[in-house]
């Protein structure tokens, strides 16, 4: 049982940790309507695909669930009575809610560091206030709820359907075909928003020419920004000959006008999100090598880079800090 210190440290960690998440989620929320987030993960942005509607909605209600638990307990300390009962039908929503959620990201193994974030406050709020209200058993209630929740989507085939599976070729941003007879065929899935992609660009484009591989570029995320940029570079000249160098050019390049560009480059990245998804990959940059007899997957600009040194593609491997 928490002393009276013990018990004002907690009230001040649920008021703070609750107020600094709605804030939290709230800014997010603002950032995103300037294509901008505060998730550092890739993976962010592929998560959004799986919503029915924009990410901003699911933070803006995050942001509110947070700030009605600060209202709803500065009632509650003034006056208990069913003021208890409404914080404990939040946050136990809360978290029968947020383990379907982290639930569907495990069982697809998109891991979202802004998802799991919100999932580690909700549980701080179940706990401290189990200890601030003296009623310990509904930790165990919270946390069985949560993994009930958890549990049943994940038990569930949510395969699809044969006739949906993705067509890798249906998300082929830039094409740079092999001037002789290819060695292999080569599908780089990056992002314009991941420094590990631009090292292996970088890296890329200190090569004077791929004469017998075929390069395909496949682009995962996206946004209103991110479509604008790719239109430049599909309209620059230089794309089929110095595909790497074009696309560094633009991903740095911060001040670019508006441009009408085709919504066939829209569709091509949620083709790209969607076969990324189905194929259960885990991150970016990613290569998939496509031989006469197998395919191989590497994953990450330094097993990138030690596969390219090793076939003789590039000579020298830049490490960019």
């Amino acid at each position: 049982m928490p002393s009276s210190s013990n018990s004002r440290i907690l009230k001040f960690a649920f008021i703070l940790l609750s107020l600094a998440a709605s804030i939290f989620l709230f800014i997010d929320t603002f950032l995103s309507f300037y294509n901008l987030t505060i998730c550092p993960t890739v993976a962010c942005k592929i998560a959004e695909n799986y919503l029915i509607f924009d990410s901003y909605i699911l933070t803006s209600l995050g942001g509110i669930f947070f700030l009605s638990l600060v209202f709803v307990y500065f009632l509650y300390d003034k006056k208990k009575g069913y003021y208890e009962f409404i914080l404990w039908l939040l946050i136990l929503s809360a978290l029968a809610f947020d383990g379907v959620l982290v639930g569907y990201l495990f069982k697809t193994k998109t891991f979202c560091i802004l998802c799991l974030a919100v999932a580690s406050l909700i549980l701080f709020c179940l706990i401290s206030f189990s200890c601030i209200s003296k009623n310990y058993k509904s930790i165990l209630v919270g946390v069985f709820i949560w993994i009930s929740s958890f549990s049943a989507i994940n038990i569930l085939n949510l395969k699809k359907d044969i006739k949906t599976i993705p067509k890798l070729e249906d998300s082929v941003m830039i094409h740079v075909p092999a001037k002789k007879h290819a060695r292999f065929y080569a599908h780089l899935f990056v992002s314009l928003h991941c420094i590990h992609c631009i090292d292996v660009l970088y890296n890329l484009s200190k090569k004077d020419g791929f004469d017998n591989i075929d390069w395909k570029i496949h682009f995962v995320g996206g946004s209103e920004q991110d479509y604008q940029k790719v239109a430049y570079m599909l309209k620059d000249p230089k794309i089929k000959t110095e595909p790497f160098k074009v696309i560094i050019k633009y991903i740095l390049e911060q001040k670019l006008n508006k441009i009408k560009y085709d919504r066939d480059i829209e569709k091509k990245f949620k083709s790209a999100n969607h076969y990324f998804k189905y194929m259960g990959f885990r991150g970016i940059p990613l290569l998939k090598v496509k031989f006469d007899i197998y395919d191989v997957i590497v994953l990450g600009d330094r097993n990138i880079g030690r596969f390219l040194l090793e076939k003789k593609i590039v000579d020298k491997w830049y490490l960019i800090k």
